[in-house]
């Protein structure tokens, strides 16, 4: 489960990275850096409840917008209602989250 959180976690990340944090002229949609990041730091989650990589990587990447106060919660999982319209227009988008990948983030499933 650990190993399968973690794998999670990167393919987030990396899909974050590509993304490029800009609306999708396609359908328009307008990509919040928090809303971005929350997906990644709530996809994180797993049984040692170990963020280091998600902070190591936020580290690098200063252009991102990030509530650090999402940091530090391992049972808890923040996601919230609003979240899932966002999540929703991700999986419906060519240029973003493929079906594929969000499968793979189970805690919306």
């Amino acid at each position: 489960e650990s190993q399968y959180s973690k794998e999670n976690l990167f393919a987030t990340l990396n899909k974050v990275k590509s993304l490029g944090l800009k609306p999708n002229p396609k359908n328009d949609l307008g990509i919040k850096r928090s809303q971005i990041f929350h997906l990644a730091h709530a996809s994180s989650y797993n049984i040692d409840g170990d963020n280091s990589e998600l902070i190591k990587f936020y580290n690098e990447n200063q252009d991102f917008d990030m509530d650090l106060g999402f940091i530090g919660f391992n049972t808890i999982n923040p996601l919230i209602t609003s979240d899932r319209h966002l999540i929703n227009k991700l999986n419906n988008s060519a240029n973003n989250i493929g079906q594929h990948d969000a499968c793979r983030i189970r805690l919306w499933r």
